[in-house]
């Protein structure tokens, strides 16, 4: 058993192509249907037998067997459209979960709006109200296009059309266009000759032929006649009144006050040589801005002493008196404004004893030929310091490779610079070729050796701990032409002290580019065979146990050195003769910075290298 029946939803006043379908669904023992099912829905035009004319399967939700759907909601792959429901009778047969057709079939019926929609459809008149399209056509063909234009058959429409009834008087007397026959030629114009319409010429005046007339040819004007608003006078209003004077050659007419009247007097007008004569010999007081040939005049300011001279005041925008002398030297300073290097400032230095200007006089100044350069900076002589290997070469003051003087805590000192490897900027302060008997890393003994040569050399602790104090990154560089780096300086402060040593965490990075994690150390104690400074691998096992901070400390002869010279980038160890000259060598390479021995205890070391911070 089934109940079932079907609403038109529309949402405008177009016939809807959607339907509503609500009902009830109950089993052969009278039970309501409940959950999902599947109801396929059949529109036939006929109520047994028939044409399918749409149909639609759709998951249903039953409570109590009720359910609601919408009918032909997928409108873009199967839409139902009113093509459909044209053809009338129609009727719906639904299916349950594809099983037997529920018989009989239902009609499907309009509700009262649809009702006239239909109507609309069929309509064949419109009478009242009106009309609102797109568009207008009468069987297929336009006639009135969307802008509302008549587009359609044109109207033709002939005197004989009109209803002569409803003609205006005037027109209904069979009156024809009296002007219809008469052609005239160009310029040319209908006048009425006092029996008929004739073509006559143009006789309009213009602008141009009353301005002609007026200047041209005399004119009797209106009493009332202005001229530009004034009123005209005429010999009848005011006589001449020089008109009775007779005056002799070169006399004018002169007003005489106590007469009242004009008279003949003496000519007063200045020749071209009366006004000279004026000029030249008798002062004149001339207007402000006065000029001459275009050029305004200027005047001595008033209580201008004696051999003063005149200077332009730009702040006040005046003339002023000066001294002679402040024009030669304006900031008073006793040097001649050529020679000065500003002449508005008495503080700054002259050229004789300050070349370039640069405030630095020529006996301080390490460059008195270039204004950048002052009395420090370059390293190119102890007069002339610099702060380190990096300063000079940022600075641009770079010379290449080769020996710089350096600020050490006040006092001068050489310091070789390395400005190539790595962009250069290393201050190199120890070199060690591999010989017995070279002092160490950490040792507080000069050597003077030439370490861009790889020749042996070393500078003082003072001195490793100034350049570090600067530095954020130590090199390590080989005769192989391999190296490696850390990101820390070499030493700290405690260097300077007693029985003192270090570590620190660094990234090693060789000169190929490959990076490590590692620790960086030194010792200036228990150090007679070795184990001055290292470069070690990150904590690990080694033949005396693990290591921390990169270090077992498993001997007070070699402090920083692992058994077996184990996990080492660089260590130093010289067992044969504890006399603290070990040599340096690489147990476990890094990228291109390659081991040199596993581990060498002899005399001296396999390593040629030297060592800079920047």
């Amino acid at each position: 058993m089934i109940s079932l029946f079907s609403l038109l939803i529309a949402t405008t006043e177009a016939v809807p192509i959607q339907m509503t379908h609500q009902g009830r669904l109950l089993d052969n023992n009278g039970a309501a249907e409940t959950g999902l099912h599947l109801l396929s829905f059949t529109i036939y035009d006929a109520e047994t037998g028939g044409s399918n004319q749409w149909t639609e399967t759709l998951a249903v939700q039953f409570n109590n067997g009720y359910y609601a759907t919408v009918l032909g909601s997928d409108e873009q792959n199967n839409p139902l459209d009113s093509s459909t429901l044209e053809f009338y009778p129609l009727y719906l047969e639904i299916t349950v979960d594809q099983g037997t057709p529920l018989s009989p079939r239902n009609p499907i019926l309009s509700v009262p709006y649809s009702q006239i929609s239909g109507l609309a459809e069929q309509a064949v008149s419109l009478d009242g109200g009106s009309v609102n399209a797109t568009d207008i056509q009468i069987s297929g063909q336009a006639v009135v296009d969307s802008g509302g234009n008549w587009v359609g058959p044109t109207i033709n429409v002939l005197w004989s059309d009109i209803d002569t009834t409803t003609l205006p008087n005037g027109l209904n007397d069979g009156d024809d266009d009296t002007l219809g026959n008469i052609s005239c030629n160009p310029s040319e114009i209908v006048t009425w000759s006092g029996a008929s319409w004739v073509c006559t010429s143009d006789s309009r005046l213009t602008l141009s032929d009353v301005t002609n007339q007026l200047q041209n040819n005399p004119s009797d004007f209106h009493i009332d006649s202005t001229l530009g608003g004034i009123p005209i006078l005429t010999t009848v209003d005011d006589a001449d009144t020089l008109a009775s004077l007779s005056c002799i050659s070169e006399e004018i007419p002169v007003y005489d006050a106590v007469l009242n009247a004009w008279v003949c007097g003496t000519q007063s007008i200045l020749q071209e040589n009366d006004v000279e004569a004026f000029i030249e010999n008798d002062p004149i007081n001339l207007a402000d801005n006065s000029t001459m040939n275009g050029q305004v005049l200027i005047t001595a300011p008033p209580n201008c002493s004696n051999g003063q001279i005149l200077s332009f005041d730009g702040n006040n925008n005046a003339w002023i008196c000066i001294d002679f002398s402040s024009a030669l030297d304006v900031d008073g300073d006793g040097v001649f404004a050529w020679l000065d290097c500003d002449d508005n400032d008495s503080t700054l230095l002259n050229q004789s004893n300050d070349a370039d200007c640069d405030g630095f006089e020529t006996n301080d100044d390490c460059d008195d030929t270039t204004n950048t350069i002052g009395d420090s900076g370059t390293g190119t002589s102890p007069d002339c310091l610099a702060e380190s290997c990096l300063s000079i070469l940022t600075a641009g003051y770079s010379t290449g490779d080769g020996l710089y003087y350096i600020d050490i805590n006040g006092n001068s000192e050489s310091v070789y610079c390395d400005m190539t490897t790595d962009n250069g900027g290393w201050s190199i302060f120890y070199a060690a070729t591999g010989a017995n008997t070279e002092v160490i890393l950490t040792s507080d003994s000069i050597r003077n050796g030439n370490p861009l040569s790889f020749q042996h050399h070393n500078l003082s602790r003072t001195t490793k701990v100034a350049l570090s104090s600067t530095a954020t990154e130590t090199l390590f560089n080989s005769n192989s032409g391999t190296w490696i780096k850390s990101d820390s300086p070499a030493f700290s402060s405690a260097l300077l002290n007693t029985n003192e040593h270090d570590h620190t965490s660094v990234t090693l990075t060789a000169n190929n580019g490959v990076t490590a994690s590692g620790f960086q150390g030194w010792s200036n104690f228990n150090i007679a065979g070795g184990g001055d400074f290292n470069l070690s691998m990150t904590n690990g096992s080694t033949c005396s146990g693990t290591t921390t901070n990169g270090l077992d400390h498993h001997s007070g002869t070699y402090y920083h050195l692992n058994c077996g010279c184990q996990r080492h980038y660089l260590y130093s160890y010289s067992a044969s003769s504890l006399d603290s000259d070990a040599g340096y060598d690489v147990s476990v390479g890094l990228g291109s910075w390659g081991a040199t021995a596993a581990c060498n205890s002899a005399e001296g070391g396999s390593l040629q290298f030297y060592v800079g911070v920047r």
